[in-house]
């Protein structure tokens, strides 16, 4: 089982686990941290809190196995 966390600019953002979000592979992790952090994006840009200087590469995805 594998769960994934993702960061922006060293500030965690979400924890899988938190919300009991679990996955078969890494790949499978991988890609659903992906969709949050795009929908992230989306999220900051209907909010007026996506700026010129910001960036996607200040996101970090971790991707860590668990037996939770």
């Amino acid at each position: 089982m594998y769960y994934y966390k993702v960061y922006y600019d060293s500030t965690e953002l979400r924890d899988s686990r938190d919300v009991e979000d679990y996955f078969d592979d890494e790949e499978e992790a991988e890609i659903e941290a992906k969709e949050f952090i795009e929908d992230r994006i989306e999220q900051y840009k209907a909010d007026d809190a996506w700026h010129e200087y910001d960036s996607r590469d200040l996101f970090d995805v971790i991707i860590e196995e668990g037996d939770d």
